[in-house]
């Protein structure tokens, strides 16, 4: 109506975009993140908390838009033109320069925090691992490997694979930020 005020807002973090908006659909499957170039460290560090986080640093801003429309991400980027495409459904403008500041920032804004999934995909290429009995991959290990550890886990895309070794703790320590 003429004379109305109407306020707008930005998200007050932490933002649950799995609900339903007067807007936007939610994310009923869950969150999934796209990161692209200008981020790309992030994915691994997403990766780690078991989050399905897509990159690739050949896509292009146009291919960006349309992986993100069709399998319902999430893209983070520090690019305002990429997020201002109207396929792009859900976008989050990062500020951070160093991947752990983007890493705190993304965290902070959805509410993000360790699930049961933790180091639950391939921080390569984000597919889920899966375990993989140490004879059957005991002729790829290092001795040491072989001599210290019991427990791996194998992609089976990219095939590497994973153990809990001192790489681990290291890993699950600067997680910590997230307790």
């Amino acid at each position: 109506m003429p004379g109305d005020i109407v306020h707008i807002h930005p998200h007050e973090p932490p933002v649950d975009i799995t609900r339903d908006s007067e807007l936007k659909p939610g994310f009923k499957q869950g969150i999934k993140f796209l990161v692209d170039v200008n981020v790309g460290k992030l994915a691994k560090l997403l990766r780690m908390l078991g989050y399905d986080t897509a990159y690739h640093p050949e896509w292009k801003d146009k291919e960006i838009a349309e992986i993100a429309c069709r399998e319902n991400r999430v893209v983070l980027s520090k690019d305002k033109g990429l997020l201002k495409r109207g396929q792009i459904l859900w976008g989050r403008l990062l500020r951070g320069k160093l991947p752990q500041e983007q890493f705190r920032e993304t965290v902070s804004f959805f509410g993000l925090c360790k699930s049961e999934n933790l180091f639950s995909r391939c921080l390569s290429c984000n597919t889920e691992l899966v375990s993989v009995e140490k004879s059957q991959i005991i002729h790829l290990l290092e001795p040491k490997t072989k001599k210290y550890f019991e427990q791996f886990y194998r992609c089976p895309s990219c095939k590497k694979i994973f153990w809990p070794g001192s790489h681990y703790a290291k890993m699950r320590e600067w997680l910590a930020v997230l307790d």
